[in-house]
């Protein structure tokens, strides 16, 4: 067993590295990727790019198509083209993308939608004079994969992982919901089953092989944080057809 220095947020901290994952995988276990759209390893988007400062590998094709001479003689190289080494230092050098979101009114607001999609998630609070407060921010899994069954997979390797995907999607919920209150009853919080399955800690191997199934099918409320009376869940139709369709019933 042996560790690599990640630098992060101007701390550095030494971790033991899973061997089988690549480096930029390794960053997002770590709580190192949030808010970093990825492309699933394609060396293309080059935001899972990486700052060496010991022991950089050697450049990989990838590197060379995407950084300049200069910047490859500095130690960037890219995260999802290498693999954990020992004696390794790095700091995650790719650009952050944050969460968007203003209040369009004084008025207070009296009901809440929150849209947790594969890329990003979404909400809107609607006001007493009708106007609306939106806002919106990245998925914090996309560092485990840009689609659903990617994510299925990563969360099905260990219960580390699910706990994580978990908490990560959990947190940002509760997030928004400190925004502001709503009277009770009046939150609605749909999505994929697949992620709103995370949301609620929920066994997702049903969702993952053939045939896919529903072990939970919404259709009721449900408590995300301490004090909260509870968020309504609309029905889910099938394994892979998100609740939005059924929240936009409901509403009408």
């Amino acid at each position: 067993m042996f560790t690599i220095q990640i630098i992060h947020d101007r701390e550095s901290r030494d971790v033991s590295p899973d061997s089988a994952l690549n480096l930029i995988q390794n960053l997002f276990i770590q709580g190192a990727v949030k808010g970093l759209p990825l492309c699933a390893g394609l060396g293309t988007c080059g935001r899972c790019a990486l700052l060496f400062h010991a022991n950089p590998p050697r450049p990989s094709q990838k590197d060379i198509d995407y950084f300049s001479s200069l910047e490859l003689e500095k130690g960037y190289r890219l995260g999802c083209a290498h693999y954990p080494a020992p004696g390794q230092s790095l700091e995650l050098a790719g650009a952050r993308m944050g969460s968007s979101f203003s209040w369009a009114s004084s008025k207070p607001a009296f009901c809440l939608g929150i849209d947790i999609g594969t890329t990003s998630i979404k909400w809107a609070f609607e006001h007493q004079d009708g106007q609306m407060s939106l806002g919106e921010t990245l998925n914090p899994q996309m560092g485990a994969g840009p689609d659903i069954m990617s994510r299925l997979s990563f969360a099905l390797e260990h219960q580390k992982n699910f706990k994580y995907l978990t908490a990560l999607v959990l947190d940002e919920v509760r997030a928004i919901l400190t925004l502001d209150r709503v009277p009770e009853n009046s939150v609605c919080l749909t999505g994929n089953p697949a992620m709103l399955y995370f949301l609620l800690g929920l066994d997702v191997s049903g969702l993952s092989f053939a045939p896919y199934r529903l072990d939970y099918r919404g259709g009721m409320l449900e408590k995300i944080q301490p004090g909260n009376a509870g968020v309504f869940i609309p029905a889910l139709c099938s394994p892979f057809l998100g609740a939005d369709i059924s929240a936009g019933l409901t509403w009408v």
